[in-house]
């Protein structure tokens, strides 16, 4: 039995039914606003003609979805693949109005491609709306979901581990996890909005998402003060470590006890704006990020 012919339908009709209940009108609108804009950021798994139609003709949402080589467009009446856009390092093309797929061509659509110069890669991008250079920012933006995908796993909650195969089980599951999710992101942002992150990560910028921040400050406040015996540190040593950490507690070094007084205190709502500390490997990465520079040529339409 041929499992790609099986599992190809399923995959596809699992996009529509998720896209969809959420992007039902009165599931997603009423929430978020009529006028709000949407922009559908998918990698190449998703590059789907029906679902690029389906979001723009049913959902009215906009779209930026990575597309794989071995795909067809045709500009001014010419088919070429993906494979054959040739660019050098820190070069970008921009492609207006082109059709995609040769055997149902589905249009028009805007490409944008880049050849990155630090890393390298290079991206082929396809956008419903005119292209430019913030498309592979606004691409870039996808990435963030990486952490979630890492909370819901190894550094988290190892929703794998679970082995659930009841359907009601893994729905009462997954609620309970959302619910979590949620606090957690809510108290990791007020801990980074007072300027308390460094506390329980040590990165010069936010390497752990904010789930992650606000677990590890649910932890660090239901921790109970430490108890220090006297013979185990000289006062030195104990008053030179709650520097080096900037504890902001107090220290009662005749007792050997050291307490806290942080609380949990979850922030009262998730900002529409780009993230203003945006999680970063290192400096190094941070650095290029900034400098990234493209040469850009444009083809325009017929």
């Amino acid at each position: 039995m041929d499992l790609s012919k099986i599992a190809r339908p399923c995959i596809k009709v699992s996009r529509y039914v998720l896209i969809s209940r959420v992007g039902r009108p009165g599931n997603f609108r009423q929430v978020c606003g009529r006028d709000l804009k949407v922009v559908l950021l998918a990698d190449r798994g998703f590059a789907d003609r029906e679902l690029m139609r389906y979001l723009q003709e049913k959902l009215g949402w906009h779209y930026r979805i990575r597309i794989k080589r071995h795909f067809y467009f045709q500009y001014r009446g010419q088919w070429q693949s993906v494979a054959a856009v040739k660019l050098n390092r820190g070069e970008a093309r921009l492609v207006e109005s082109v059709r995609l797929g040769k055997s149902k061509p589905y249009g028009k659509v805007h490409l944008a491609f880049a050849h990155d110069q630090s890393s390298g890669e290079f991206w082929a991008i396809v956008t419903d709306e005119m292209p430019d250079l913030q498309v592979f920012q606004q691409y870039a933006w996808r990435f963030q979901v990486e952490e979630s995908f890492l909370d819901l796993k190894s550094n988290g909650f190892d929703f794998d581990a679970s082995r659930l195969r009841d359907k009601d089980a893994l729905f009462r599951l997954c609620g309970v996890v959302a619910l979590t999710m949620l606090f957690l992101t809510l108290q990791g942002t007020e801990v980074v909005n007072s300027n308390n992150r460094r506390r329980v990560d040590s990165h010069w910028f936010r390497g752990m998402s904010y789930l992650k921040v606000g677990w590890n400050w649910v932890n660090l406040c239901l921790t109970p003060a430490k108890t220090l015996p006297k013979s185990a540190h000289p006062y030195s040593e104990v008053i030179s470590a709650l520097r080096r950490f900037k504890f902001d507690g107090w220290a009662d070094l005749g007792r050997s006890v050291v307490a806290h007084d942080w609380k949990i205190e979850i922030h009262r709502s998730l900002s529409a704006q780009p993230d203003p500390h945006p999680a970063t490997a290192s400096k190094k990465q941070r650095q290029q990020s900034l400098e990234r520079e493209f040469t850009v040529s444009r083809w325009k339409a017929a």
